[in-house]
């Protein structure tokens, strides 16, 4: 019985993994193209208006990587997701995370 308990906890845990893999950007933790065209759907269905989706680019990436290093890439994007999320909590926009799916779209695509 333990066995069972132990390996289902495992599953569930394993599952949520991949689905937070699968849909959020691992660098930023912010939803990935994949996250937007299904939660598009749920949108569409529900002829919700009230919503937007945001693409946006961050300049110069290119050139921090190439003069700086691609850590500091990294930590520029991070930067920038971390910003936003701020930003959006005010509006009270969810972002998915590694615990939970949420019901509302990222603010963004990072890709």
């Amino acid at each position: 019985m333990l066995f069972k308990v132990s390996y289902i906890v495992e599953n569930t845990l394993a599952e949520k993994q991949l689905k937070s893999l699968a849909y959020s950007d691992n660098l930023t933790k912010m939803g990935n193209r994949q996250y937007l065209q299904k939660n598009w759907t749920r949108l569409d269905k529900e002829k919700n208006p009230d919503y937007a989706v945001i693409f946006m680019d961050v300049n110069d990436l290119k050139y921090t990587n190439d003069h700086f290093g691609h850590e500091a890439g990294d930590q520029l994007l991070r930067m920038v997701s971390s910003a936003i999320k701020e930003a959006m909590k005010k509006i009270r926009m969810d972002f998915p995370d590694e615990t939970e799916e949420t019901n509302s779209l990222p603010c963004c695509v990072p890709q």
